[in-house]
């Protein structure tokens, strides 16, 4: 759906300005409310929204393909880059799309080594009140050995050694 206003706060508290964030999905939840204070990347399955929405945040249109049910590997692939190229890193992962496929192509994008998540990068996997999300989150979690804390409002928060956990 959109992060609300606890799981903004959380990152807000969590994250200097200027910290990379890159997004899957974007909205007046997180990309509105972020991206005047971060460094935005979003992937975003809606073209409208990313020829008209994207605010202050670099946004990728990937579609979603038919045999996965997530985005373009490709597209996701090019923001990853971006983000490095550009910025030497990503600070945060959001998960909260896309809205219209299904969350699990992250964990494959992984296992493939499609994408590579650093160990310095957090994930807020959002949604997590609805089975098949809870699953993914968990499944990256353990995939990459890395613990999960409950968030705010049905969020799953992979934290890094160098930030701590939740409440630290």
């Amino acid at each position: 759906m959109h992060l609300n206003v606890k799981v903004i706060d959380l990152i807000k508290d969590r994250f200097d300005e200027g910290s990379v964030i890159l997004e899957f999905g974007s909205g007046e939840g997180s990309t509105q409310k972020l991206s005047p204070i971060y460094k935005m990347i979003s992937i975003e399955e809606n073209s409208h929204r990313v020829e008209h929405d994207m605010w202050e945040s670099t946004g990728f249109h990937a579609s979603i393909t038919p045999h996965t049910s997530w985005y373009d590997i490709d597209v996701v692939k090019k923001a990853f880059e971006f983000a490095k190229e550009t910025y030497g890193k990503i600070d945060l992962i959001i998960v909260d799309g896309p809205a219209k496929g299904k969350r699990t192509g992250l964990l494959y994008a992984i296992a493939e080594g499609d994408i590579v998540i650093d160990e310095d990068t957090e994930i807020i996997f959002d949604d997590c009140n609805r089975g098949d999300d809870c699953d993914t989150a968990n499944a990256i979690s353990k995939k990459l050995g890395r613990k999960l804390f409950a968030g705010p409002d049905s969020t799953l928060v992979m934290t890094t050694e160098k930030r701590g956990k939740l409440n630290d």
